[in-house]
């Protein structure tokens, strides 16, 4: 991917989003707008680019099958370094999870699952993963504050 000047002038945090379902992207991409600057991608190396442009806050992967997928799962568990991606929420939208499922999502090394019939309820469904998610990691963020000030 051929590095742009543009890309870092964004002053929104991203939201990456890699889409191969036949359901309506809307719900998802109305959400992220207000407040993200939603880039589509099309290839797992595009996520680690991103991550050295800017804040990458959500990065979402939609397909008809895991399959489809185990390229992204690689690089995001093989290749992006753990602090790094302890700082984004990634979500899986896949017809054979449950929806908020925290085996499927345990499986998949995802913040949250949701089932592509589950869509038009995408708002609540990742308002209640996020803060899930901010109060599961409170301690460790607090600790590790802690921790920088007296360094």
């Amino acid at each position: 991917m051929t590095i742009r000047i543009e890309d870092f002038l964004v002053e929104k945090p991203f939201c990456l989003i890699y889409w191969k379902l036949s359901n309506s992207l809307e719900p998802v991409e109305t959400y992220f707008k207000k407040e993200h600057e939603v880039k589509h991608i099309s290839s797992p190396e595009e996520i680690i680019y991103w991550l050295k442009v800017g804040e990458v806050k959500t990065v979402i992967l939609g397909a008809s099958s895991f399959e489809e997928l185990k390229d992204f799962k690689e690089v995001i568990e093989k290749k992006i370094p753990i602090e790094d991606r302890r700082k984004f929420f990634l979500i899986y939208i896949l017809p054979s999870v449950t929806t908020l499922s925290s085996k499927d999502a345990f499986v998949l090394g995802a913040n949250l699952v949701i089932n592509p019939c589950d869509l038009n309820h995408f708002d609540k469904l990742y308002e209640k993963a996020s803060l899930y998610w901010k109060s599961l990691y409170k301690p460790f963020y607090t600790a590790l504050e802690k921790f920088l000030e007296e360094i």
